[in-house]
């Protein structure tokens, strides 16, 4: 149990620098590049994956397992959760939710599918 919570409080460490990331890229893409939420969203996603899977493989997971076919598994893992991101926010936007607000509401919805995944499934050793 005690393993479990450091992990997490770990997942959330460098969630939070993966969402300073991906929020950071987003704002910039809809309010200087002018980039449409819905083009911008995949690609601050993107930019805050990089992050996030270093971060988890070294910090969260401690894996030592093959680089390859854990990078294959997170961008899995993560495109599935690209899905839950791109969903929540669409849904949020047709509902006339602000965009920043929707785009929070798609950061914790994924990262919460993403955690789940990337614990059982892409850094098991």
């Amino acid at each position: 149990m005690k393993k479990t919570f450091f992990e997490l409080v770990r997942y959330v460490s460098v969630g939070i620098g993966a969402t300073i990331v991906d929020y950071g890229a987003y704002f910039l893409l809809t309010r200087f590049v002018f980039f449409s939420a819905t083009i911008a969203n995949p690609l601050s996603y993107l930019c805050g994956n990089v992050v996030s899977f270093y971060g988890q493989r070294i910090i969260t997971f401690r894996s030592h397992g093959h680089t390859g076919k854990q990078y294959l598994r997170f961008l899995v893992v993560n495109a599935a959760g690209l899905v839950v991101s791109q969903a929540t926010l669409v849904i949020f936007l047709h509902f006339g939710i602000n965009d920043l607000v929707a785009k929070a509401a798609g950061i914790i919805t994924s990262g919460t599918f993403n955690y789940l995944s990337n614990r059982f499934w892409t850094f098991t050793n």
